[in-house]
């Protein structure tokens, strides 16, 4: 290498595509809202990123302290994917179960961008915290079991979550699993519009099932079932 060439760093060769994107989304998202406000709260840290939206840390301190997590969804700006976003709000703020995050309050930023605000939770991905406990396979069947069970209460409800992946899934100290992020979810009704939808992004490769990854006509509730199948082989065989 010459004296006059650009050093590139070894990190920077060895990362992947989707890492470059993410750091790249991370970088601008950052810049953009740290220290802005998001109705009563204030905007504080970056959280994590990902293929569809951002979350930060954000605080209020009246009429009371509290701290949230704030996922911003930049991925579905625009009037039409809007009026979806709302539509698709009230469905998932009556979805009250323990093994499902609670989702407080979504709304609009000033310049069009869907938001959900959650409670902050202290947990693990479900694949850390399996990690931390090898060959506990009892410890695996009830975190699955917890898992199961929420995906089925979600669909009895008319929601399909389309974007379970170990980094939606949390898990406390205790043991107790949570479900987070049902920011790509879809009404159980409307699934066969999806082919409709060109704007709407599948889930994640390796995690999404392959009818909701081509021709999204055969979409059902089944595509979590086969997620749910995709985390439990992750999980036991690492």
């Amino acid at each position: 290498m010459s004296p006059e060439s650009p050093q590139i760093s070894e990190s920077f060769l060895e990362a992947s595509l989707p890492d470059l994107i993410r750091r790249e989304t991370s970088r601008v998202w950052t810049k953009r809202w740290i220290g802005q406000q998001i109705e009563s709260y204030h905007v504080e840290e970056l959280l994590g990123s990902g293929t569809h939206g951002v979350v930060f840390r954000a605080r209020r301190e009246t009429p009371y302290n509290r701290t949230v997590a704030i996922k911003l969804l930049p991925s579905l700006q625009g009037q039409a994917k809007a009026s979806q976003f709302k539509n698709e709000c009230q469905a998932l703020a009556d979805l009250e179960h323990q093994s499902i995050c609670q989702i407080l309050t979504a709304g609009l930023t000033a310049d069009g961008t869907p938001y959900f605000i959650m409670p902050l939770l202290n947990g693990s991905p479900i694949d850390d915290y399996v990690d931390k406990h090898p060959r506990d396979w009892l410890r695996i069947a009830e975190l699955t079991r917890q898992l199961a069970d929420a995906v089925a209460f979600a669909h009895r409800n008319g929601i399909v979550h389309c974007d379970l992946k170990p980094d939606n899934i949390l898990v406390d100290v205790e043991g107790q699993v949570t479900i987070t992020d049902f920011g790509l979810a879809v009404r159980v009704d409307e699934m066969h519009d999806l082919a409709q939808r060109p704007s709407w992004a599948p889930g994640t490769i390796g995690y999404a099932a392959p009818e909701i990854l081509t021709s999204r006509q055969e979409a059902s509730p089944a595509v979590d079932i086969y997620s749910l199948g995709a985390i439990l082989y992750h999980l036991l065989t690492g």
